[in-house]
């Protein structure tokens, strides 16, 4: 005569099950991978400029290949400027030591936004970050003025 076991299995609803499941495969299986992002140095506003206010900005992007954008946009953006009133200039570099530059270019358009980027790639492992120069027309020239500093990420 066989004898019974005296132990009670516990009873389990289904989405207990799952769950489980799922939590022990995101265990497994998460493997951590680096977020793309985009970092983006304060706004600086300055003018009037023959009229005009303006703010700049530098930007770094760590998604390979790594960039570096310049914006000098107005600062109300309801307000559009004539061609060639706004320029800017962005360079992207690597351990303080520049490793790509987008030249300074005019606005084309009348527009309230003008933007400049580095083209793609890298300058070996890192710490990277974006500086750039904006331009407003005077009348007779251009003022420059500065962008802050994009806060820096290792690349």
């Amino acid at each position: 005569m066989k004898q019974r076991s005296t132990r009670r299995l516990k009873r389990h609803s289904g989405a207990t099950l799952i769950t489980a499941g799922l939590i022990a495969l995101s265990t497994v299986f998460f493997v951590p991978s680096a977020q793309a992002a985009e970092y983006n140095s304060p706004f600086n506003v300055y003018g009037p400029v023959l009229g005009y206010n303006y703010k700049n900005q530098s930007t770094a992007y760590n998604t390979a290949p790594y960039q570096a954008w310049g914006r000098v946009r107005t600062a109300d953006s309801s307000v559009l400027v004539p061609p060639g009133y706004m320029g800017a200039q962005v360079t992207l570099y690597r351990n303080g030591v520049r490793c790509r530059t987008a030249a300074m270019n005019y606005s084309q358009y009348n527009n309230n936004a003008w933007n400049v980027y580095t083209t793609g790639g890298t300058c070996g492992t890192g710490v990277y970050y974006a500086k750039g120069s904006t331009a407003a027309y005077n009348g007779n020239g251009y003022n420059t003025y500065y962008t802050a500093q994009s806060p820096s990420f290792n690349g």
